[in-house]
């Protein structure tokens, strides 16, 4: 049996909502809830999107500038006067948020301690962190199951000489970029200090310590005694047991 999705349509957007069958009142009721919420012209926002892609791509640059336009243009005023139907207020919006973001922006660090390598045993700021940077510098010493938590389109840069760590961290803040340094050993100071002088802005997020993550092995106390008196129990045997059926029965 092929059983079909309620659905929301605001092409190009669409929003598919099942219950594998088990509920489709359910499916209905939800699909009516979002249907509500989404504007009417969602659709010809996400189209005006696409159309303008390009022109965005070669004036505003990419990370958190370009993210932070698209932000205003989906969800700010150029959202409002598209809705409203005012051609000359979307371009004048348009014009604001494309100048807004195509400023140059402060970079900055985050200094992230990794701690034994476990990502389940990262802090949810360094969780955070991750998906807020442009771009992720690290060694070979950090667990690719960590860096793999990082944004999808976050650029990742090795660096295997611990000398070449600052100067990749100054390069790429020049350019307004949240840069997250991921640290194995978390030994951060040098870097921090070279960071701050420099004056970019830096912030630090420690890591669980190696030995935090091991339950520490501590000696159970003995509460025997040395020479435990012994104890005698009786049981009774078994002529016991059939006299005592027996004479229960009579």
């Amino acid at each position: 049996t092929f059983i079909v999705p309620s659905i929301v349509d605001r092409d190009p957007v669409a929003i598919a909502i099942g219950t594998e069958g088990t509920a489709p009142v359910l499916a209905q009721g939800i699909r009516a809830r979002i249907d509500a919420m989404l504007p009417v012209a969602l659709g010809s926002l996400a189209a005006r999107a696409q159309s303008l892609r390009e022109k965005v791509a070669g004036l505003v640059p990419q990370g958190n500038r370009r993210r932070a336009f698209w932000q205003e243009f989906f969800f700010g005023a150029p959202r409002e006067a598209l809705e409203e139907g005012d051609a000359v207020a979307f371009e004048l919006a348009l014009h604001d948020a494309i100048y807004a973001t195509s400023k140059p922006a402060q970079g900055r660090v985050s200094l992230i301690g990794t701690g034994p390598g476990d990502p389940e045993l990262l802090t949810l700021k360094a969780h955070r962190k991750l998906h807020e940077a442009d771009v992720i510098v690290h060694d070979g010493r950090v667990s690719p199951a960590i860096l793999e938590m990082a944004r999808r389109d976050a650029v990742r840069i090795p660096v295997a000489a611990p000398s070449d760590i600052l100067p990749v961290l100054l390069a790429e803040t020049a350019k307004g970029l949240h840069v997250v340094r991921l640290n194995a050993n978390g030994r951060t100071a040098v870097e921090h200090a070279a960071l701050l002088a420099a004056g970019i802005a830096v912030d630090v997020v420690p890591g669980v310590a190696a030995t935090d993550a091991v339950p520490a092995k501590r000696p159970v106390a003995n509460s025997r005694k040395q020479n435990p008196t012994p104890t005698v129990i009786s049981f009774p045997v078994r002529e016991d047991i059939r006299d005592e059926i027996l004479r229960s029965a009579s």
